[in-house]
Order: structure tokens, then C-alpha cells, then sequence
């Protein structure tokens, strides 16, 4: 058994927290605001990310801290994402990491769409309603250090060679510019690495 302690947030059915379980992580906890559709094994409690959420996990899950936190597919969706990272970083242990992912604002398709509708991809009318934040990698590192984190690391997922669209010469703009803007543009999602750092970076 790994001996790390996780914590997944916004965890929707369970899947992820299942999916850390089945890689021998058996020390994972799920929460998210609906309790209705989750069906992991991981031990679940109810709470609302918009809200000062630590207090209900130390209640349900004890005061230990933990190693690792995730939020797959979240922040977009909370109204403070610079209140999350505060409740996380209060979870968290010294040095922890938590590992976030969000719509790729910067994708070849996405930088495209602004361009020429003046809309951000995800969060226009075809994307999901509930996306109300989104993310752009630059912004996030400053509300990222007023949190008390450091990102270690902006990543892309899927990394594809090739961009799939309805329209033939979406996609092939889209393929080109990949190889302008090199590998951290790819992908539909981004993913970041936060590291919990012993300083918080002041507001003003």
C-alpha cells in the first residue's frame, strides 16, 4: 500500500478517487457538494468548495493533514478559486502538493475561438453552464502565491499531434499552431502542480 494521504475534491462519481485506489493508494478521501451521484469506495463527505470547506473535512476525516490534494475538472466551476487554494493549503501538509486541472484556455482551438468569435472555449453557449471561472496560467500563478502556493508545474492533456474539429480548416490552423507554440499549448485541459509553500505572498 502507498502510505500517502489524498484528499479528492469535487470528486463527481468517484472515479478518480477509485482510480488512485486501484494504483494502491488506499489512504484517499473524496468530497463534493453532491452526494447523489457518487458510487467510489473512497470515503466520502458532503461539502460546498464555495465554502470555508477544511472545517467539515477535519470533522468527517480527523486533523491529519494530508500529502495530496486533486480537484479534476473544478475550479472552473467555484465562484473563489483564491478562497479553495486557502482551505486546501489549510488541509494540506508541509510541502504538500495539490494537483489541479481546468479547461486550456491557451490551446491553439481556444486562442482561435477568442480571435475570431470573441469567446472563450468551455465557456461559451456549447460549453457546460456551470463553467463560470476560467483559468489562464498567468493569472493563476499570482492568486496562486496569495494563497500560499508555488506552481511547480503547467502541464497539457491530452498532448495530441493532430487537432480534431468539425471544420477542416479549424483543424488544420489548429495542428499548425501547435508547432509554433510549442508543447504547454497542446492539449484540451491544463494541468497544474502546486506546492504548498511555508510563506503567503501578500495582497498588496
Amino acid at each position: 500500500m502507498r502510505t500517502a494521504r489524498i484528499l479528492d475534491c469535487g470528486a463527481g462519481t468517484g472515479a478518480w478517487a477509485e482510480r488512485l485506489r486501484r494504483s494502491g493508494y488506499e489512504r484517499c478521501w473524496a468530497l463534493d457538494a453532491d452526494e447523489e451521484h457518487y458510487r467510489g469506495n473512497a470515503r466520502f463527505t458532503k461539502a460546498d468548495l464555495d465554502d470555508r470547506f477544511s472545517a467539515t473535512v477535519r470533522c468527517a476525516f480527523g486533523s491529519e493533514n494530508y500529502d495530496l490534494i486533486t480537484a479534476i475538472e473544478t475550479i472552473e466551476h467555484l465562484e473563489n478559486p483564491t478562497q479553495f487554494l486557502r482551505e486546501c493549503r489549510v488541509l494540506l501538509d508541509t510541502r504538500g502538493l495539490l494537483l489541479l486541472t481546468s479547461p486550456n484556455l491557451t490551446c491553439p482551438p481556444a486562442r482561435l475561438k477568442f480571435l475570431t468569435q470573441s469567446e472563450l472555449r468551455s465557456f461559451d453557449s456549447r460549453g457546460d453552464p456551470t463553467h463560470i471561472t476560467p483559468i489562464f496560467p498567468t493569472l493563476f500563478a499570482r492568486i496562486a502565491a496569495r494563497a500560499g502556493f508555488r506552481i511547480d508545474a503547467i502541464l497539457a492533456a491530452p498532448d495530441p499531434r493532430r487537432y480534431v474539429a468539425s471544420r477542416p480548416a479549424v483543424a488544420a490552423v489548429a495542428t499548425l499552431l501547435c508547432s509554433l507554440f510549442g508543447k504547454g499549448y497542446r492539449g484540451d485541459n491544463s494541468v497544474f502542480l502546486l506546492r504548498r509553500c511555508d510563506e503567503v505572498k501578500s495582497s498588496t
